[in-house]
């Protein structure tokens, strides 16, 4: 009887001991940077998970006064339906999302989910690109087909360095003939 209720017990609880379903998402700052100002440069979002997922959503965030988020694209394909997410004018660009995958497709490995293109207008600043699962409502929310809510692992904080602009040489030939006319005066007087 005792080892009845131990093994009844143990098939009760095998799924709970289970390992949940994971999601990891990172940012890709292909050209590395550092920036000048007026350059644009490419941040890619990607993910992956291991079992198959119904979709997610993500939030990315940035300083505005170093960076500025021109377009989003979202990459992965083929999805019932997508949402390169929304520009906000306070350094966001909300909801980038995806869901359901068509046709049996469901990658699990390194899946890039969406490119955003920066403009670089700061000088001499940097700004932390701050990755997050989507908030708010009417957002993608990650999800397994046996109705798991994840809650992904985001390594996802890259820093964005734009250059100070440099004197033009007109400016330093100024500066030192200034400098010359100062000392010549103090000579002669």
């Amino acid at each position: 009887m005792r080892l009845l209720k131990s093994i009844s017990l143990a098939v009760l609880l095998t799924p709970f001991s289970l390992q949940a379903a994971t999601v990891d998402a990172w940012l890709v700052l292909p050209d590395g940077g550092p920036f000048d100002v007026n350059d644009t440069f490419d941040v890619e979002i990607h993910a992956s998970w291991d079992e198959t997922i119904i979709g997610g959503g993500f939030d990315l965030s940035y300083d505005v006064n170093v960076v500025e988020a021109i377009t989003s694209t979202i990459n992965i394909t083929p999805v019932s339906s997508a949402d390169p997410g929304t520009i906000q004018p306070a350094g966001q660009v909300w909801h980038i999302g995806f869901q359901e995958f068509l046709n049996g497709y469901a990658p699990t490995a390194d899946t890039k989910i969406a490119t955003i293109e920066f403009g670089a207008v700061g000088e001499g600043a940097a700004s932390n690109l701050i990755l997050t699962a989507s908030q708010g409502d009417n957002v993608f929310f990650w999800s397994t087909y046996n109705l798991e809510v994840l809650n992904p692992t985001f390594n996802s904080t890259v820093p964005v360095t734009v250059n100070p602009v440099p004197l033009p040489a007109a400016a330093w030939f100024m500066l030192s003939g200034l400098g010359f006319l100062a000392f010549r005066r103090k000579r002669a007087a």
